[in-house]
């Protein structure tokens, strides 16, 4: 999902690839400078702006996909994902568990397009990352258009949502394309969680580290009614649990401020390892008995971790529309809502 920068020095360079698993066929390797991107700039005037109608690109109805997995699924439970039909199961959506690995990427190819500035509109379901987000790149004809759409956060919700592809302030960003067809391209990236991961790998591994030169002193299970020392016997161990706790600290804020959430089971899991911490810091001579707890503590931050490496998303179906269109998906009234549910129901027996 990311690019990986690698250092060079001045002058030639042996590169070495050892296969580990399966066979593969390289053409050839190619160094290049790092992709430079321009933030994004609203047109300077109106004169090619789209004024047609919303076009539609269904997500089932992707073109091509990084890997085999990545198959369309049926949503039946609500009269908003299209297409539906209350009585028989229809593919109507992409995505899910299988579209969360860092560069899994789904490609749509558009009908003819007359040559303009498109507004574009996700109807989507993030439903698994709770209180968090996950991120997709944004490509046209293989390019990233600008540097937002590197990032684009799916906020989680337990229901589809429907949302205009826009700024913090609401302001649409507006894509040029020319006149004809393209493809256009969803990527899984890291987005703003790739600092808090960073931040997490070094505290986890400072964390396990710390957990087996306890261990070493106490062995397996700790015998409660005993003063180990472990302060005198691990002489930086202070130095060591505030070090972690800055760190986790850190990263608790700092995914606090992505996700725009004051809590969310993720920061919750990081914050009670900070707890941990205080608590055995706070009381030196038994901190031995917080051992138990440290360690499962430890092993829901580590899940943390991996749970920030998925990027699972739901995509029903992507809009290209003028600019301005506030409500380019189809409504659903009550009774229509109600009527789908009712012939479902009755459907099921």
């Amino acid at each position: 999902g990311e690019d990986y920068l690698v250092h060079l020095s001045q002058g030639t360079h042996k590169i070495t690839l050892i296969a580990v698993k399966g066979k593969i066929q390289i053409e050839k390797f190619t160094f290049v400078s790092p992709e430079q991107l321009e933030e994004y700039k609203a047109p300077a005037s109106s004169e090619k702006m789209y004024s047609g109608e919303p076009i539609v690109l269904e997500g089932e109805d992707a073109a091509i996909k990084s890997n085999y997995f990545l198959a369309g699924k049926a949503d039946t439970s609500s009269v908003t994902v299209t297409p539906h039909n209350p009585k028989a199961n229809v593919i109507n959506y992409i995505g899910g568990g299988n579209w969360k690995h860092f560069g899994d990427t789904i490609i749509w190819e558009t009908p003819e397009l007359e040559e303009g500035y498109y507004q574009l509109g996700f109807s989507f379901r993030q439903n698994q990352v709770i209180g968090g987000k996950t991120y997709r790149t944004l490509m046209i004809d293989g390019e990233t258009p600008f540097k937002e759409a590197k990032m684009i956060g799916f906020n989680y919700d337990d229901n589809w949502q429907q949302k205009i592809y826009s700024d913090k302030d609401e302001n649409p960003y507006l894509i040029y394309l020319s006149k004809g067809t393209h493809q256009i391209a969803l990527k899984v990236t890291s987005g703003e969680t790739s600092e808090v991961r960073s931040i997490l790998m070094d505290a986890v591994a400072a964390i396990g580290d710390l957990y087996i030169d306890i261990t070493v002193i106490t062995g397996e299970k700790v015998d409660t009614y005993r003063d180990y020392e472990l302060f005198k016997q691990i002489p930086d161990m202070e130095e060591r649990l505030t070090a972690i706790r800055s760190q986790l600290s850190d990263a608790a804020k700092l995914l606090q401020e992505i996700t725009g959430e004051e809590s969310g089971s993720n920061y919750s899991v990081i914050m009670n390892m900070v707890e941990v911490i205080d608590q055995m810091l706070n009381n030196k001579f038994e901190a031995h008995r917080y051992k138990q707890y440290y360690y499962d503590t430890y092993c829901s931050v580590s899940s943390v971790l991996q749970d920030l490496r998925n990027m699972p998303l739901d995509l029903d179906k992507m809009v290209l529309t003028k600019a301005g269109e506030k409500d380019p998906f189809e409504k659903v009234g009550f009774f229509a809502g109600l009527g789908f549910s009712t012939v479902r129901f009755f459907t099921s027996f």
